[in-house]
């Protein structure tokens, strides 16, 4: 599983943090032909390595969505036709969605999770734990997995009420049938917690930092190999 990140460099001002540029993306109303243009590209490094590697074990790539995404109209018919245009099957695709913007649009996600859900979509609740939480709604909709932020992991590290907490945690959204990332994992005593925990998904720079396509692609690969 591969997450697609957005990245800018600017030649004078260097790397502009996506905490900057997103959110300017967002108010000024870009940022839904920047995740168009994400889309089409992680589609197609999905199925370049796809063609290059048949029995690849990688088993999708995730995108992220502003909720700024959901006031258009014809949202699910620009990313099917996205995702059918580059040849990968829908149920390759994730979708990233945060509880902020569910928040903001109950029942245009939930329109929209439904009929992506429908063709093969998977979907990730991104950054669970930040704020927004409403359990009652993440219930209703089709998680395929629910992703911890980073700030669960900081905060229970070095408490054994936490990691009881945690465990529970996990435990209640794996009788749902969803499953459970964590995400901000960067040592090695954090994934040995994590296990005993119950949590198997993880992410952070312990195991990779941000790669450009073409490092990813090799990473992909040397796992591919068992290397």
């Amino acid at each position: 599983m591969a997450e697609v990140l957005c990245r800018l460099n600017d030649e004078k001002l260097g790397a502009i943090p996506p905490n900057e540029f997103i959110s300017t993306a967002e108010q000024t109303g870009l940022i839904a032909s920047l995740t168009e243009i994400v889309l089409e590209e992680a589609c197609a490094f999905a199925a370049s390595y796809r063609a290059a590697h048949p029995n690849t074990s990688m088993r999708g790539v995730s995108v992220n969505f502003s909720a700024v995404q959901f006031i258009q109209n014809d949202l699910a018919e620009t990313v099917l036709a996205i995702v059918r245009k580059h040849g990968i099957p829908p149920s390759f695709l994730r979708i990233e969605i945060t509880e902020s913007a569910i928040a903001a649009n109950p029942d245009t996600v939930r329109s929209f999770m439904n009929t992506m859900n429908e063709q093969g979509v998977k979907f990730y609740l991104d950054d669970f734990g930040t704020g927004y939480s409403n359990v009652a709604l993440m219930l209703e909709l089709p998680f395929d997995v629910v992703k911890l932020d980073k700030s669960i992991l900081k905060s229970i590290a070095e408490d054994d009420r936490g990691h009881l907490f945690l465990e529970h945690l996990i435990a209640c959204f794996t009788s749902t049938g969803s499953y459970v990332l964590c995400e901000g994992v960067e040592t090695a005593e954090q994934r040995s917690m994590l296990r005993q925990c119950g949590c198997t998904l993880m992410q952070g720079y312990l195991l990779s930092k941000p790669l450009p396509p073409s490092e990813a692609a090799a990473i992909i690969a040397k796992h591919d190999k068992g290397a």
